[in-house]
Order: C-alpha cells, then structure tokens, then sequence
C-alpha cells in the first residue's frame, strides 16, 4: 500500500467529497500532512493555515496559473435516444477533440460512427476514432459548432465530475488563486486551499511565489491503462522567463522549489533539459515515476488522489522507497478526505 491510499481508505470507507464553503467553512479549513523528506516524520495539522509556519522564508512555491473549463456536456445518443456525459479533453487538431462518453459502463465499447445529439443547442458531436495510445478515449468532432469550443463550453458544459462525488457544483468553486489562463479540461485543484491571508503571511515570511501552465487533459486512466504505456495523455505547457529565474536564485542560494500541485511538478520537469530549467512552450507527455529525475524540484503540495492514479505514482520520486514504510504507518490514522476538494498533503 502506498502513502496515498491509506490517507484516501480510513476504516475501509471513503470520505465525503463537497467544497467546504457549502458546509459554512472556508478554503483553509481542510486538514494538512506534512511529510519530511529529511526525517521521514510525518504530522497531521487541523486546517491548511498551517502552512505558513512550515514553510521557510526563501522558499519559492510555483503555482499553475490554469483555469479549467466546464467540460462536461449533457448529451443524447442519435441511433439509440441513451443519455450520457461527453468529457471534452484537449484538442487533437483543428476541430478535433479527445474526449470520454460517460457512463463508461454503457459507452465504453460505442461504435466508430455514433454521433451524440448536444442538449439545449444543435451541435452534433461524432465520433471520429479511439485514441491510439488509450483506446478507452475517443476522439470527436463537432458539427454546427458557431463559436470555438471554449466560448461553446462556458455557456453550456458543466465540470467534469466521477465517483466520490454526487455531482457536479458551481464553476466558482473550481477557480483558484492564480488561475487565469483558461484551458485545463479539469480541475488542477492543489491550489484550492490557498487563500488571500494565507498568500499575504507567506509573502510576509519571505516566501517566494510564481506560476506556470499546464492545461490538465481528461484524468480518468487506470492503473491497468497508463501501467502499459511510457507516456499520459499530451498537455500544453509554458514555463516563462520569470519562473526560470526565480528557479535558478532558489536553487543558487539553497533555498527549496515546491510544486503547488502534480501539474506543476510535470511542467518544470518535463522544461528540465540537461540538468537545467529552460523557457518551454510545447506540448508533455511525460509520465513521472520513482525512478523520474525530478530536479530542480525539492517538495510538493497537492491533494488526496485515488491510490490507482498516475499521480500517487509522480509522488514516488519525492518519496521514494526510504520513506514508505513511516508514511504508511502514520497516514492510515489521518482519514483525509481526497480528490478535488479533499484535504491536502505537503511533502518537502
């Protein structure tokens, strides 16, 4: 068992998955671990303004500055009257886009030609093909589409949402500090927790801040998809100038660079070229393992994902193998909620 499933299973049961603000309490208030890489301990704080204490001043945190789109769309079947959920992942090509029909149960196995009627609007969306490297996925075009697809998915999609979650909430729960850029098909959500005070204490402290982007593709593989492959699904990203330099001045001073989530951690990873970060824009399709370099990297922030994801595998190369056994026994005691608006763990 690794660290992250005992956090998600506590007792055999899974928590419940609901923004805090619906319960009356605010974006801090879920709890926080904090594993240390030095010393292997591993501690349990009540709520997320903890953060502030643990991090040192000269610390640089990178954020994903990526705004998700509300890519679930409510649609019918054409031949068979079915209704279902298309999840629109990022574009293929012009026109072109990967996507997942949902319930996976009944459109797992659709045809190559069936087409899916769009509610509420006259777009036609077709199935053009499956996915080359992760068949489950197909690839679809639409038709009688008069606006691109972001303008398309702002007005008439709602966020993507899977088990452990009963529905999908309102799109201001899924905008974080930082995310302007919209793109991401779902929520790169480590940032959730972070607030206006949280942010002004830390810059106080002498904590350094900066972003980058990676718009997140479809996020539904399982272990038994990505296990075969050396690559996940492609994502656009763009690490800057600014970030670049920043990186170099932490890492010359001795100073630690932590990830705000695993989409970060992929972006700077996936720059890293010969040992050094570079300004890229381009498109990853890095998939981040135990044995990944993951330099210039020192620590991570990020939530509670399913123990069957390929993020509880990028967690490896922080924790590596050293560090499983104390994980595991003090997580199976913490009972963190997980997935998007869950609990947070930092390890660093």
């Amino acid at each position: 068992m690794s660290l992250y499933y005992d956090l998600l299973y506590f007792n055999g049961e899974k928590t419940e998955n609901v923004p805090g603000e619906i319960l009356g309490k605010n974006r801090s208030s879920v709890k926080l671990a904090v594993a240390l890489l030095k010393t292997g301990e591993v501690s349990l704080y009540p709520d997320f303004t903890y953060i502030t204490e643990i991090l040192e001043p000269g610390d640089l945190l990178i954020f994903n500055d990526s705004l998700m789109l509300p890519s679930s769309l409510w649609a019918r079947e054409v031949s068979s009257g079915r209704f279902c959920r298309i999840h629109v992942g990022q574009p293929v090509s012009k026109n072109k886009f990967l996507a997942e029909i949902r319930p996976k149960s009944e459109f797992g196995n659709i045809p190559g030609e069936a087409q899916f009627s769009i509610l509420n609007s006259e777009v036609i969306a077709s199935v053009a093909g499956r996915n080359k490297e992760f068949p489950r996925y197909v690839e679809m075009t639409f038709t009688n589409l008069n606006e691109d697809m972001q303008k398309f998915l702002l007005k008439m999609g709602e966020p993507i949402f899977y088990e452990g979650i009963t529905r999908s909430f309102d799109y201001a729960y899924y905008k974080n500090v930082f995310q302007t850029k919209l793109g991401s098909s779902e929520y790169p959500s480590a940032s959730r927790p972070f607030n206006d005070e949280i942010l002004n204490r830390l810059t106080k402290k002498g904590i350094q801040m900066s972003t980058v982007t990676l718009h997140c593709n479809l996020a539904s593989l399982e272990r038994t998809e990505f296990q075969k492959s050396n690559v996940l699904l492609p994502e656009f990203y763009d690490v800057r100038d600014e970030t670049v330099e920043k990186v170099e001045n932490a890492v010359a001073s001795g100073k630690r660079v932590i990830a705000v989530g695993t989409t970060v951690a992929r972006a700077i990873v996936s720059a890293c070229n010969g040992g050094s970060l570079k300004r890229v824009k381009g498109i990853t399709t890095l998939k981040i393992g135990q044995d990944t370099d993951i330099y210039p990297l020192s620590g991570i922030i990020t939530g509670v994902h399913d123990p069957d994801s390929s993020h509880n595998d990028l967690l490896s190369a922080f924790t590596g193998d050293q560090m499983t056994m104390p994980l595991n026994s003090m997580a199976s005691s913490f009972g963190l909620g997980g997935h998007e608006f869950g609990d947070s763990v930092a390890i660093i």
